[in-house]
């Protein structure tokens, strides 16, 4: 598989290390303000920055190339309407497969705050002090599947479940220091007990695996799609040890 790669960031070089390592070719990397790419790609992977997102979603509409976008800070809603369907693309505010295991346990939580009570349900991430965007992406990601599984596919409540709103649910954001570290904590509270996930990313590497994964699976497909359907298969037999 060839791949393109927008941006020459951290988490650009963590993509090219991964798709070399998994025997693929990294066809281009591209700066700000570079040309236009040439040479056809398999897939385009963007690790750039919000502004020039749409630009390159264009570029990639107009190669007919599936498009994968780890941008986070961006309207997603405008890029699906943007592309219509006509290539494949993949939006995810994070890319680490572990953090797609992490939502899914997220949402189990929620479940359970929801029919015990005295549970207060939260959300803490830690990154260093030059990220502009707070909260995350992924403590967004992680935010919304403990808020949006709580109702069943036909928008009713899960059975014996006390609707939960944004506001019950605590976000907060720590930015300080310098380096890749970062953490992401989802976790129920009590006055008798509580339960808390956290993640902590030592590197990008897992994300560049997670890019990698994700250019491979949109690199025959067309429409929208998340991380979430690309984990979904690799996480079916660790999740079913929740049956």
């Amino acid at each position: 598989m060839r791949i393109g790669i927008f941006g020459r960031g951290r988490l650009a070089q963590a993509v090219s290390t991964a798709a070399v390592a998994a025997g693929h070719e990294v066809a281009w990397m591209l700066g700000r303000g570079a040309c236009a790419p040439l040479g056809r790609v398999d897939v385009a992977v963007d690790c750039s920055l919000p502004a020039a997102v749409t630009e390159h979603l264009d570029w990639a509409l107009a190669a007919e190339t599936p498009f994968v976008v780890g941008v986070t800070d961006i309207d997603a809603r405008a890029l699906a309407e943007r592309a219509q369907g006509r290539i494949g693309l993949l939006i995810a505010p994070n890319f680490s497969l572990s953090v797609a295991l992490m939502a899914r346990l997220a949402a189990v939580l929620a479940r359970y705050a929801s029919v015990t009570p005295g549970f207060d349900p939260y959300v803490m991430e830690k990154h260093h002090a030059k990220k502009v965007d707070a909260p995350s992406g992924t403590a967004k990601l992680l935010a919304n599947r403990m808020l949006s599984q709580l109702s069943n596919k036909h928008g009713t409540a899960t059975p014996g479940a006390a609707a939960l709103t944004a506001e019950e649910l605590c976000v907060s954001s720590v930015r300080a220091g310098s380096g890749q570290h970062s953490w992401h904590v989802v976790g129920i509270d009590s006055a008798d007990e509580a339960i808390e996930l956290r993640h902590e990313a030592r590197s990008l590497l897992p994300c560049g695996r997670g890019a990698v994964m994700a250019a491979a699976f949109l690199s025959v497909k067309r429409g929208l799609f998340t991380m979430d359907d690309v984990a979904r298969s690799a996480l079916e037999g660790v999740l079913g040890a929740l049956e």
